[in-house]
């Protein structure tokens, strides 16, 4: 997840605008649980210096009451990663 939020922490106000969009768009993305993951990791992103928070608090707040599954975190980001690369591709192509 570190990693992620390092590459997410990099966007200024418009590129995070626009990536919000491309999350939810259903035409890029149809998976609910990686909206709710940016949705959540998001306001992470506008701390200064931005901070990492942890799994287990991601995955609180995304699923309350259950216990923690570090692999299913793990393809959450794995698939918002996706996401993130097929938004560069989509920036590139635009340009």
């Amino acid at each position: 997840m570190e990693r992620l939020l390092r590459m997410l922490g990099t966007f200024d106000k418009k590129e995070t605008r626009l990536f919000d969009q491309f999350v939810r768009s259903p035409f890029f993305n149809q998976h609910l649980d990686t909206i709710a993951l940016w949705e959540k990791i998001r306001p992470y992103l506008v701390l200064s210096p931005p901070s990492t928070p942890q799994p287990e608090t991601i995955w609180e707040a995304l699923f309350p009451n259950q216990s923690f599954v570090p692999q299913k975190l793990y393809e959450l980001c794995y698939y918002l990663r996706r996401l993130l690369k097929a938004f560069f591709v989509q920036m590139e192509t635009q340009s």
